[in-house]
C-alpha cells in the first residue's frame, strides 16, 4: 500500500469525525461519544485532520527530492554493470 494513500486516511479520519459530530445530534442511539467532552472531539478532530494533511504535505516534498536521488543512484548502477 502507498504511503501518501495511508497519510491520506489520516486527513480524512478528522474530517469523518466532524460529521459525526454533525450526524451525532441526529442519531444520538446509534453514535456515543463515550462520555468524551464535546469539545475536545472537536479539536481533537480538527488537529488529526491538520496533521494529515501536513504529513500528505511533507510526503509530496520529500518524494520530490528523492525519486531524483535514486534516479541518479539507478544511472550509475547501470553503468557500472555495462562496463
Amino acid at each position: 500500500m502507498n504511503i501518501q494513500f495511508k497519510k491520506g486516511a489520516l486527513a480524512l479520519s478528522g474530517v469523518a469525525a466532524i460529521f459525526i459530530l454533525i450526524l451525532q445530534p441526529l442519531l444520538p442511539d446509534v453514535i456515543s461519544f463515550g462520555g468524551q467532552n464535546i469539545a475536545f472531539v472537536i479539536f481533537s478532530s480538527i488537529g488529526v485532520s491538520t496533521l494529515g494533511l501536513l504529513a500528505i504535505l511533507g510526503m509530496v516534498r520529500l518524494s520530490k527530492w528523492v525519486f531524483p536521488v535514486i534516479e541518479k543512484y539507478l544511472r550509475f548502477y547501470l553503468r557500472i554493470i555495462k562496463k
